[in-house]
């Protein structure tokens, strides 16, 4: 029985799947630019942009995904975010509905007192639903990461006077979206946990939605609400963030 479950599985598992990456099942190539912000005056006065940008082009064989995040926020007359967000992927036989890639991040966050975090490593994503109004997936990915801080931790823990973290590293994604009604409203949501493989203590949350609504073929209204949660952090700096930014969508994904 478990070997005619395993057959049925690969069977299932490398059925033609383009579009993943692209979001559609026509297009080789995709973009998708977002703009995103918050704006408070009075007593307290916030600024908060956020801006995106991605690309995908999909092959016979190869394909490649660009997915690049930029913040920039002030409270006040303080900086309080200054951030950017590099996510590179190299995938391998992209048309299947298994495929393994080649992951690299590279992040810098004045939030969470670091100037360089970087990740490298291959991972394998499943498109449990790849088509359609319904769109699925799953991934994993093992990296090797190094997160240089501004600062030494204190004598008191268990990274004692140090600046740099390096430890290997698991990630599980959740990628979904959802088109519904007649309007075509967008449901968009990218969940992962990354635990590492070495610290007992050392892990992270992410969630991440969005809400869309076309106005055109390419042109959508927009809301986000993104959560963050990092176990190890330098003293004062809090380990819980979350915002909620609204804004559009330039695109040609459907």
């Amino acid at each position: 029985m478990r070997i005619v479950f395993f057959l049925g599985f690969l069977l299932l598992g490398w059925q033609p799947a383009a579009g993943q990456l692209t979001e559609t099942d026509t297009l080789p190539f995709g973009y998708r630019v977002t703009v995103n912000g918050t704006w408070l005056s009075g007593n307290v006065d916030r600024f908060l942009v956020v801006g995106g940008a991605e690309l995908a082009w999909v092959g016979n064989q190869w394909a490649f995904r660009s997915s690049n995040t930029y913040q920039y926020g002030t409270f006040g007359a303080f900086t309080t975010e200054n951030d950017l967000f590099l996510k590179q992927f190299l995938y391998w036989q992209p048309r299947n509905r298994v495929y393994p890639y080649l992951m690299v991040w590279t992040e810098s966050n004045r939030r969470r007192d670091y100037r360089l975090r970087y990740q490298l490593g291959p991972g394998i994503s499943w498109g449990i639903l790849p088509r359609g109004d319904h769109q699925l997936k799953l991934s994993a990915t093992l990296t090797l990461e190094q997160t240089h801080f501004n600062r030494s931790f204190p004598s008191d823990s268990p990274y004692a006077d140090q600046s740099t973290i390096q430890t290997p590293r698991a990630t599980l994604r959740l990628y979904g979206q959802h088109r519904i009604g007649p309007w075509g409203w967008r449901l968009r949501y990218e969940m992962w946990g990354q635990p590492s493989l070495r610290y007992g203590d050392n892990y992270r949350l992410h969630g991440d939605w969005s809400w869309e609504l076309p106005v055109s073929k390419v042109l959508a209204l927009r809301t986000t609400f993104n959560y963050n949660y990092e176990r190890v952090v330098l003293p004062q700096v809090k380990r819980q963030d979350t915002f909620w930014v609204f804004g559009i969508t330039l695109a040609n994904f459907r």
